[in-house]
């Protein structure tokens, strides 16, 4: 029965690596946090470009 010895001898060391995963997920989803408005201020930017250019062109026409 290896695989039992080897869940019990490895079984410290699942504390630490759930650990390390929640805490990356958390700096990841504050980065995100941050990113957002960021983001979004871009995308209304550019879609306001495009809007005046099209104003633009109904007027030539």
């Amino acid at each position: 029965m290896k695989t039992l010895e080897y869940f019990k001898t490895g079984s410290s060391n699942r504390g630490y690596v759930l650990l390390l995963v929640l805490l990356t997920l958390f700096i990841m989803s504050l980065g995100l946090l941050v990113a957002m408005p960021v983001l979004e201020t871009q995308l209304r930017r550019e879609k306001e470009e495009e809007l005046i250019f099209r104003g633009q062109q109904y007027v030539e026409a």
